[in-house]
């Protein structure tokens, strides 16, 4: 039975430790797949991270009741990864590939398999029911950043009777493979992550997540943001580049702080990670810099 929780509507993404096999997936507003990133587009998406050492992916991931949207961000082309997403729609944890196990690969083409997975055989340069952009072809411009639009009635789901599906999310050098969660077998559906559909009305936070009390302004910011966390506590922040790049990390204790930019900084959008040291939780929110 499908659970209506009560109405809170949340503008950070919800952090994960590497341990995490659960994910909820927030209801939010249809971003338009161009490959490129904006923040007023995906501040109502919650986010995991493929822990490659010393060069994270992180993904991005919601849904408008119709589809599922997803985006990658860290170095893909520029290291010769392509991202991938298993679904087990049915989320029956079968040990072996089932029907409603489902593949999708975005390389120099698009290409999906129900049923089993490394199946190029469908792989088109835009496949007809679902989206993903830019494609990771030979040549500049490099593509690092990609947005994915997977239709729920391509992977045979209807939220309004199903409330968690199998997922995971691997990227491949055809050679070696990265996972969240991170001990997932793309042969083994039983230990892919589960993903929750929230609903327009969902909280998270009565699942015990990160304060929604904290805020953080100015959003564009030039020289500084300042950041206010609700409650006092000690908290780990740091700032990277959508190709995953650590540009400081600053320890704080507080309510409220500010944050000096480094000077030089593109114009661009960033990531924020604000991990709070005593309760062990944790927020990755986007950043403009520069101005729109």
């Amino acid at each position: 039975m499908k659970v209506v929780k009560a109405l809170l509507i949340i503008i950070f993404f919800i952090g994960s430790t590497h341990a995490q096999t659960v994910i909820e997936i927030p209801f939010g507003s249809t971003p338009i797949v161009d490959g490129t990133l904006s923040t007023m587009e995906w501040s109502d998406s919650d986010s995991v991270i493929i822990d490659i050492p010393g060069d994270p992916i992180t993904i991005l991931y919601k849904h408008d009741s119709i589809n599922l949207h997803f985006a990658f961000l860290g170095r893909l082309e520029s290291a010769f990864r392509f991202p991938e997403i298993l679904i087990d729609a049915n989320n029956d944890k079968s040990p072996t590939w089932q029907s409603d196990d489902w593949w999708f690969h975005v390389s120099a083409t698009d290409c999906e398999s129900q049923g089993q997975h490394n199946n190029y055989d469908s792989c088109q340069l835009v496949r007809p029911n679902w989206t993903a952009v830019n494609n990771i072809t030979a040549g500049a411009p490099i593509t690092d950043t990609i947005e994915i639009q997977v239709p729920l009635n391509t992977i045979n789901v209807d939220i309004n009777t199903v409330d968690t599906i199998g997922i995971t999310f691997e990227t491949t050098t055809f050679s070696a493979w990265n996972y969240w969660p991170l001990n997932a077998d793309i042969n083994t559906p039983s230990t892919w992550g589960n993903a929750v559909f929230l609903s327009p009305y969902a909280s998270t936070i009565e699942q015990g997540n990160l304060n929604d009390q904290i805020t953080l302004y100015p959003n564009p910011a030039s020289d500084h943001f300042n950041i206010n966390f609700g409650a006092f506590s000690s908290y780990q922040i740091t700032l990277q580049d959508v190709s995953g790049k650590l540009l400081f990390t600053k320890f704080v204790q507080g309510i409220e702080e500010k944050i000096e930019l480094p000077i030089g900084l593109s114009k661009g959008i960033y990531l924020i990670d604000i991990f709070d040291t005593v309760n062990q939780t944790s927020s990755i929110k986007l950043i403009h810099i520069g101005g729109y």
